[in-house]
């Protein structure tokens, strides 16, 4: 929920700035600048549970054309880390942002099992 008063503050204006260059960034920017936090997740206190979903999640995700197969593979990856109370970092206020951490998710599960 925003207040109209949000962006008129400094915050507010930052906020805007960023969304704006993530929405004008090409994809793989974007997943590229998740993938500190998505190695974070990975590595975490919930390793193991969160690398049992990749497990099931991560081919899928990663090979899902653009668009809505890869926003309902990217949710189904989410709801399932939910379902197992994993903590899936705030800030991904859109499907392309939460489709960037789901890829960034899966392209770090992918190369740890290689």
């Amino acid at each position: 929920m925003a207040f109209a008063w949000e962006g008129k503050t400094p915050e507010g204006h930052l906020s805007r700035k960023q969304s704006m260059k993530i929405e004008n960034a090409p994809f793989d920017v974007v997943v590229s600048g998740y993938s500190a936090e998505a190695e974070t997740l990975l590595n975490g206190k919930d390793a193991l549970a969160v690398r049992d979903e990749l497990g099931r999640f991560a081919k899928t995700v990663t090979t899902a054309t653009e668009g809505v197969e890869r926003d309902e593979y990217t949710e189904r990856l989410f709801n399932a880390l939910r379902g197992r109370k994993i903590q899936i970092p705030d800030g991904l206020d859109t499907r392309r942002e939460r489709a960037a951490f789901g890829m960034a998710l899966s392209r770090a599960y992918l190369r740890s099992i290689q």
